[in-house]
């Protein structure tokens, strides 16, 4: 990364409406579609080496029953 790819990724950051956006996707990407090793279940029969059941914190609550991908959360329509 060269000194004015800094510049402008730092003056990216600056705009308010920006970081709110950013801390959306961030909470957005954490909740529906990363897995945490927290909160996995054991399966009652093991699939070949797979013995945990990997989970979202969003599937955890009960809000979906599959891990989310990146392009499913792009997808997704919100109604304000």
């Amino acid at each position: 990364m060269n000194a004015h790819q800094v510049r402008r990724s730092l003056a990216f950051s600056h705009r308010v409406d920006t970081r709110r956006a950013l801390a959306w996707w961030s909470v957005c990407v954490y909740n529906w579609v990363r897995p945490h090793r927290s909160l996995r279940q054991r399966l009652q029969q093991p699939q070949g080496k797979r013995l945990y059941q990997q989970r979202t914190p969003a599937i955890a609550m009960g809000l979906t029953n599959q891990i989310w991908n990146v392009g499913d959360l792009l997808r997704y329509v919100v109604y304000p």
